[in-house]
């Protein structure tokens, strides 16, 4: 009885220790948040017009060199990191695009406090429409040689165009205008009328580098008529003059009377 007593006795002290270790340490955690926004020659604009997919900020803690990184949407507009040790911070901010870096801000200091949020405040990505680097490109289908938007008896009957612009390497389009003759479109998907092979179709970008375009047309009835493969190119300073050529889709023959599926 005497030595159980005893080693309850120890035993007692030991745990509130451990408890009072345990509350000390839980204490030296704060929290980091901010906020971004996304212009386009100064104007507000939306991640996705932009190809931005994510924000990615990387919290570097300067007593071990410790890394933190979180990636938040890039249309959420804000984010937080929890649980970081107290003490002295360099913060990496980056827009991504996908896996590529569309930009980067200087490393930011700030300190985290025990149980408390630091703000690092609201940063901007600007981006400027570069008057002199553009694409100018024709649509071609149908028949080689003759017009995109005839219809043949018994053949497809083109009456919808669409268009994709993308960055190399990431899959969410950028949603930039699309220039066709005095009308204008936008470049993820929205519906224009069938387009000639002689027509000229501009998109001002916002910058020089890796692109990739895609083109679908539709029939009257709505199905899948013609298809592009994702065409890739480089633009650079200047207008960049491409051809996408758009083979038939198997499956879209139409009637020309009636615009329905032929049998």
């Amino acid at each position: 009885m005497k030595v159980a007593r005893v080693g309850l006795v120890i035993a007692l002290p030991w745990l509130a220790a451990a408890e009072c270790n345990k509350s000390s340490t839980a204490n030296r955690y704060g929290t980091l948040e901010l906020s971004w926004i996304v212009r386009l020659d100064g104007e507000p604009a939306v991640c996705h017009q932009l190809g931005g997919s994510d924000v990615v900020v990387i919290a570097t803690w300067d007593e071990t060199m410790e890394s933190f990184e979180a990636s938040f949407p890039c249309d959420s507009g804000d984010g937080q990191i929890d649980d970081l040790p107290e003490g002295p911070y360099h913060v990496a901010i980056k827009l991504m695009s996908g896996t590529s870096v569309l930009r980067e801000l200087p490393p930011i200091g700030t300190s985290i406090e025990k149980e408390a949020t630091t703000d690092l405040g609201t940063f901007t990505f600007d981006f400027v429409v570069d008057s002199e680097v553009s694409v100018r490109f024709h649509v071609d289908h149908g028949e080689p040689g003759g017009p995109n938007c005839v219809a043949a008896p018994g053949g497809p009957n083109p009456n919808e165009q669409r268009i994709y612009l993308y960055e190399s390497g990431n899959f969410v389009c950028i949603d930039l205008p699309l220039a066709i003759d005095a009308d204008t479109f936008d470049t993820c998907g929205a519906p224009a009328p069938c387009i000639e092979r002689t027509v000229d179709q501009r998109i001002q970008l916002p910058a020089a580098g890796d692109y990739v375009l895609r083109a679908e047309v539709y029939g009257q009835s709505g199905n899948l008529c013609f298809q592009s493969e994702s065409l890739a190119f480089t633009a650079n300073a200047g207008e960049t003059e491409l051809t996408i050529l758009a083979p038939l889709v198997e499956g879209c023959l139409t009637d020309q009377s009636t615009g329905s599926p032929s049998k």
